[in-house]
């Protein structure tokens, strides 16, 4: 979408400035916007400013839409010197991207579907505000514990030598051999081994 911006969101070029912005320019603008959306709540006006050669007079108004959950706004675009309407663009005629893009900022306080998702956008702004404090508690918490401290027994070194070797052979010490003592076995009377 960002490299694709002058496809998604077309504008006719704007008219060439003679001299400065017109104040009548902006009256006559303001009537004509306010007579073809008449149930605005608010308006937004950009007026060229006096560095630029080229440029046009334009208003937004948005209106409430029952039927819509998008920030409804439409968008008119006049001449800034003799306040010729130029180029409309309202909301029904906005493609999906210029819809999100104009709704970004109900979207970001929650009002999009009304005050149920205000009261959840506050509860999640509250919840996520307090992430990065907890965070800090614990941490601060952790470092303040005394790690225990582990004694270690000391161990007797044992005197056998270390393993062998994959097919060698040691000799067994004779330390190492106990006598076996013979059992007799019990209901048995076989003496022949003793």
């Amino acid at each position: 979408m960002g490299s694709q911006r002058d496809e998604l969101f077309q504008r006719p070029e704007a008219p060439q400035i003679a001299d400065q912005t017109q104040p009548e320019a902006i009256d006559i603008a303001y009537s004509d916007a306010t007579q073809r959306q008449p149930g605005w709540t608010k308006i937004y006006f950009n007026v060229p400013s006096k560095k630029r050669e080229k440029g046009t007079i334009s208003v937004g108004l948005m209106y409430p839409d029952v039927n819509s959950w998008w920030e409804t706004k439409d968008y008119f675009y006049y001449h800034p010197e003799t306040g010729a309407i130029h180029h409309t663009l309202t909301h029904d005629e906005k493609k999906l991207a210029e819809k999100w893009r104009h709704s970004n900022y109900a979207i970001h306080v929650g009002n999009i579907y009304g005050w149920p998702t205000k009261v959840i956008a506050s509860i999640c702004a509250l919840f996520f505000a307090t992430l990065p404090i907890s965070g800090f508690l614990i941490w601060w918490g952790r470092r303040k514990k005394k790690k225990p401290s582990v004694r270690r027994k000391p161990t007797a070194r044992s005197s056998s030598p270390p393993p062998a070797k994959a097919g060698e052979r040691r000799p067994l010490k004779k330390a190492s051999l106990k006598p076996v003592q013979k059992v007799p076995l019990e209901g048995k009377n076989d003496t022949s081994h003793t």
